[in-house]
């Protein structure tokens, strides 16, 4: 919708190939009929999609004609400058989807089981190595977590960012939001849609369970831009790391903000800080969220900016730190 399919996905050696073919395509079905219907299978949030795509779910060829600008271009030339010209990173987990559909992937017959684990179980596969990820919303999740759990949250994009901040097909324990039994399904679908198999279990009783049992809780603060805006106000500099991708540092940022992206924080939280507490910011909390957790698992002071984000705090903030006059 408003946008095209990239043609960089497998590599900069095959993008030369794969452009001219992606601008002849294009050309062909900008000369079907106006009335044609355009029913893509890939949307808005999509990270196969070249510039920033439109947010309803069907079209036409007329709309797309006098809208979609991939469609308008003149030339080659101009084609491939607006197709590379907001590219986004797009998750790890893609260069191992290739291999695993040219072999083939396994046909299941349906959703395999994974076991339901106590407190005790569920600890020691941890100590074993196994990387705990915590589905629950973001707040419940800094009021009361699992030490050494990553929070990514069970919507549209949990198993893509499952894929992108931990190593592939790495052993997964899940603690899952209510209701369960729709989380565990939702869970284990979206990662067997990426390759993901190695789910060892979920959390029986979820936190509570844990609590009960005498488990270690951990937990950090959370709150919102105005809260960032009121340290901002009150001359206290805080410091604030912002986890959004360099696409979009480039369209604003908070002044002073270290840039890192959620993906790259792994290779880099030995760089961060231990000495002062970590605002982390995003767009909208989601990433954030992600980010805090993984700054938490490392021992590293955070707060969470889990309601608004960096444009907001533009727009709230900025004008107020403004001087007068």
């Amino acid at each position: 919708m408003g946008s095209a399919g990239r043609t960089d996905l497998l590599g900069a050696e095959l993008a030369g190939e794969l452009t001219p073919a992606q601008f002849a395509t294009i050309r062909k079905l900008g000369a079907l009929p106006d009335e044609v219907e355009v029913l893509p299978t890939h949307g808005a949030g999509s990270f196969c999609v070249a510039a920033m795509p439109a947010t309803q779910r069907t079209s036409t060829i007329a709309l797309e004609r006098s809208e979609n600008p991939l469609l308008r271009a003149a030339d080659l030339t101009s084609f491939d400058e607006e197709l590379r010209g907001e590219l986004l990173a797009y998750p790890a987990y893609y260069r191992h989807m290739a291999p695993i559909n040219r072999a083939g992937a396994a046909v299941l017959g349906g959703l395999p089981a994974i076991q339901a684990l106590g407190p005790e179980e569920l600890a020691a596969r941890a100590r074993a190595g196994a990387v705990i990820v915590d589905g629950r919303d973001r707040d419940d999740f800094a009021a009361a977590h699992l030490p050494g759990s990553v929070n990514i949250e069970l919507n549209a994009g949990f198993a893509s960012y499952v894929g992108w901040v931990l190593p592939f097909d790495h052993p997964l324990l899940l603690v899952l939001p209510d209701p369960v039994v729709r989380g565990r399904e939702e869970a284990v679908t979206q990662l067997l849609r990426i390759g993901w198999r190695r789910v060892e279990g979920w959390l029986a009783g979820g936190v509570d369970a844990w609590r009960s049992s005498g488990g270690e809780l951990r937990s950090y603060p959370s709150g919102g831009v105005k809260e960032l805006c009121d340290a901002f106000l009150a001359g206290e500099a805080p410091r604030v790391l912002d986890v959004r991708q360099e696409l979009e540092w480039q369209w604003g940022a908070i002044p002073g903000s270290e840039p890192v992206f959620v993906a790259d924080l792994p290779a880099r939280i030995g760089q961060l800080s231990r000495d002062e507490v970590h605002w982390v910011v995003c767009s909208n909390g989601h990433r954030a969220s992600i980010a805090a957790s993984l700054l938490d698992r490392a021992g590293i002071p955070v707060r969470l900016v889990g309601t608004g984000g960096v444009g907001e705090w533009r727009a709230r903030c900025r004008p107020a730190l403004a001087p007068a006059g």
